[in-house]
């Protein structure tokens, strides 16, 4: 058996090597070119670093050759951007695997709410956006706010919320290119996000939380941010159902983990938004491991190799969590003026320097500094994300 592995990050973020005893026999490794020295040659069969690894036109005819001289029997990977490269040399290769298919249903948020209509799963009303024209009438019929958004986008990234003709004219004006956007109906509620795992084809695990303000909040310079569900919350068993119905409608994805979004109006109506067959980006991954003991990504590619009695061991939630993403200013980080230090506080991460200049959040996921907590239920969890926002206020200056 040899593995090819897809890869956009770099070795502290998935140690492959220590996720897999055997790397050096059997894991061929392709990642961009900046991150290749994080990784030991040493622990790999073989491992190349590609510039503009996110655009490069010959990964796939270099999966082709390299399959000639060790025979790579299964392609994987866990990134959002490797999703269709995967499928397309799984089917170059005719290896079995998420499909082409499948990959663009994951992918594509108009394809992933056509394939849903004509199921119990609500969607908001929605268009491929193709012209001006096309905008104009879908406003006519639904009236405003709309939203308009990349059909394969990530992270919030180029998210518009359109709420008066104004917001449609200079939408049109800085995006003449309208092939890759959809315009959908906007939904007025909270925004739930569930993650979880898929063996054989159906939903193994699952795991709801809630955004504490919602995924546009860096829009407004606000922190992102996100808390878990506890079971015996009545949302958390009827997102999961949820969940469950929109893994079934859309073309099977065999194994691995997803990251679905949903919101919930006033009146309990849920309307799904978008779903990935990979897993949640910020520190999604690493509260979940802090919840049931291991990441999602290395559970994914378990159950992709056949290791599903490693992750049978951590299913059960052991203990509750969320995150928050501290986003950057347009102006000179200057440093902290005091640490967090709180016994509740699981992980920090800061990525500033002082004296360094940033400009303002452009992703959801953009941040200087990422925190996770842990608490026994939703009240917990909200104080404390409460805390963490007000300690950055305080205690980040900036210039």
């Amino acid at each position: 058996m040899t593995i090819l592995m897809l890869s956009s990050t770099d070795h502290a973020k998935t140690p492959y090597d220590e996720w897999f005893p055997d790397t050096a026999e059997n894991m061929i490794l392709f990642c961009p070119a900046e991150k290749k020295e994080s990784y030991a040659e040493k622990d790999y069969l073989h491992i190349e670093g590609f510039t503009h690894y996110m655009s490069h036109p010959d990964i796939e005819m270099r999966a082709l050759e390299l399959s000639r001289q060790y025979h790579i029997t299964q392609v994987l990977s866990i990134s959002e951007f490797d999703v269709i490269r995967a499928a397309k040399i799984r089917a170059l290769l005719n290896l079995e695997g998420q499909s082409m298919i499948s990959a663009e249903a994951y992918r594509d948020k108009v394809l992933m709410k056509q394939l849903l209509q004509g199921t119990s799963v609500k969607t908001p009303q929605f268009d491929k956006a193709l012209d001006a024209a096309n905008i104009q009438q879908f406003v006519t019929k639904y009236g405003f706010p709309v939203v308009l958004k990349p059909t394969d986008g990530s992270g919030s990234s180029d998210v518009v919320i359109a709420s008066i003709q104004q917001d449609i004219d200079t939408f049109l004006q800085t995006h003449p290119d309208l092939g890759n956007y959809e315009i959908e109906q906007f939904i007025d509620g909270e925004m739930y996000h569930v993650d979880g795992l898929v063996q054989q084809g159906e939903v193994k695990s699952a795991y709801v939380s809630h955004y504490y303000n919602g995924c546009l909040a860096f829009k407004d310079h606000q922190p992102l941010a996100s808390y878990m569900l506890k079971e015996d919350n009545p949302l958390n068993q009827v997102l999961q159902q949820e969940v469950t119905k929109v893994i079934a409608a859309l073309p099977t994805l065999p194994n691995g983990s997803f990251h679905a979004e949903f919101f919930v109006t006033p009146t309990n109506d849920i309307y799904f938004c978008e779903i990935g067959s990979r897993t949640g980006g910020g520190e999604i991954g690493r509260t979940l491991e802090h919840a049931i003991g291991m990441q999602l990504n290395q559970m994914s590619l378990y159950l992709q190799t056949g290791r599903a009695d490693i992750v049978d061991q951590y299913t059960q939630i052991q203990r509750y969590g969320g995150f928050i993403l501290l986003p950057p200013q347009n102006a000179t980080f200057q440093g902290i003026q005091h640490p967090l230090n709180e016994d509740w506080v699981l992980f920090q991460s800061l990525k500033a320097v002082p004296g360094q200049q940033f400009g303002e959040a452009r992703l959801s996921v953009d941040h200087i500094m990422s925190v996770v907590i842990e608490g026994e239920d939703e009240a917990t969890l909200i104080s404390r994300i409460d805390q963490v926002i007000d300690w950055y206020q305080k205690a980040v200056q900036w210039e």
